[in-house]
């Protein structure tokens, strides 16, 4: 990704994105980034595949789209965590690098669950 500025070009690279989209995710109570289930199975039974990460960005002419796979703890309302992700992922990734992405699609693929306490949310 390439920003512009008045004294010269600043080049990011993608995996810088993806560190602050993987940090700034640990900010959220409830959610946890995890790679994608068929790179997991795959994994598990001993095939060879490219797993996939948690986090993937994909550069759109100036803009990024971001991708973020994760789990939920039980008891939180889905939507309202998705939500709050996005924008706190979002804003970081705005505030450090002055890049607002296009779009930070988010795909829950599984619950956590818990054996005797549940999560308050």
């Amino acid at each position: 990704m390439i920003v512009k500025k008045d004294l010269g070009d600043i080049v990011i690279d993608e995996a810088v994105f993806i560190q602050i989209a993987q940090e700034s995710a640990k900010e959220v109570e409830g959610v946890t980034l995890v790679s994608d289930f068929i790179g997991d199975v795959g994994q598990k039974i001993g095939v060879s595949t490219n797993s996939k990460r948690a986090t993937k960005v994909k550069e759109e002419g100036e803009n990024i789209a971001i991708a973020l796979n994760c789990e939920i703890d039980y008891g939180f309302n889905i939507p309202e965590k998705v939500k709050e992700l996005q924008e706190v992922v979002g804003g970081t990734i705005t505030g450090m690098t002055d890049t607002i992405p296009s779009v930070i699609n988010v795909n829950v693929l599984k619950i956590k669950l818990y054996d005797n306490s549940r999560p308050t949310g």
